[in-house]
């Protein structure tokens, strides 16, 4: 669990993913991420930092990122 005392951006998101992928690896070889989102401010697809930041992670991890988007009103 991450916990954080501000409102999630964009960053801290990518930060916890890149922390949780060090211990992803240690136990497998994943070749494709699935990210179940569900459309909020912080994760939507034209937030261009967020998707900035995705794209440079599945470059520096050699890994496939597939965004699964909730539909709008379902809350996780």
């Amino acid at each position: 669990m991450y916990f954080i005392k501000s409102f999630i951006t964009p960053d801290f998101m990518i930060d916890v993913l890149e922390d949780f992928w060090s211990s992803l690896k240690k136990r497998f070889i994943p070749h494709t991420l699935v990210i179940n989102l569900d459309n909020g401010p912080e994760n939507s697809s034209y937030r261009s930092q967020w998707i900035k930041r995705l794209i440079e992670f599945s470059k520096t991890k050699t890994v496939n990122i597939s965004l699964a988007y909730y539909p709008p009103y379902h809350s996780k």
